[in-house]
């Protein structure tokens, strides 16, 4: 993005954000949040959107920088 003004989400767009930076497909995202799929595929193109990113890694990324999402007790050994 090219400014550090982090984009608005709804908590529902946060609470997907967060299952898809822990790696979760869209089908557990919508089990998990009890949603349909289609759903959660509308929140993650407006995430990426948002973020104006083409990808998933983008959004990680971007959750990340913009510290949206934390990783905890992170271990790369």
């Amino acid at each position: 993005m090219p400014n550090n003004e982090t984009p608005n989400f709804t908590e529902r767009q946060l609470d997907v954000m967060k299952l898809i930076v822990e790696g979760f497909s869209s089908a557990e995202i919508a089990d998990k949040l009890e949603i349909s799929e289609n759903t959660v595929i509308t929140h993650r193109k407006k995430i990426l959107i948002k973020f104006k990113v083409k990808n998933t890694a983008g959004l990680v990324r971007e959750a990340i920088r913009y510290k949206i999402y934390k990783f905890n007790n992170l271990s790369l050994e």
